[in-house]
């Protein structure tokens, strides 16, 4: 049998991950991208902040976009 983490633990994990879920409704058009030297990206909304892009974010801007998502993730890589 696998060893893993109580169930405790895992409800723990799973409240503490939820906190951090934010959601906004913003226009597309008031959003900005900052991507840094080592190239993490952060998303810009604004009246709200700077978030981090996770990669569940790329893959849903290229979706947005209309981009295929190896040719989105080698722009990334080239940027």
């Amino acid at each position: 049998m696998l060893k893993g983490i109580s169930l405790v633990e895992l409800a723990k994990k799973i409240e503490a991950n939820r906190d951090l879920k934010q959601d906004f409704i913003a226009p597309t058009e008031q959003l900005k991208m900052h991507v840094q030297e080592d190239k993490k990206a952060s998303l810009i909304i604004p009246k709200q902040g700077e978030f981090p892009v996770l990669p569940l974010a790329h893959d849903q801007i290229a979706a947005r976009v209309d981009i295929p998502k190896k040719y989105y993730e080698r722009m990334r890589a080239a940027q």
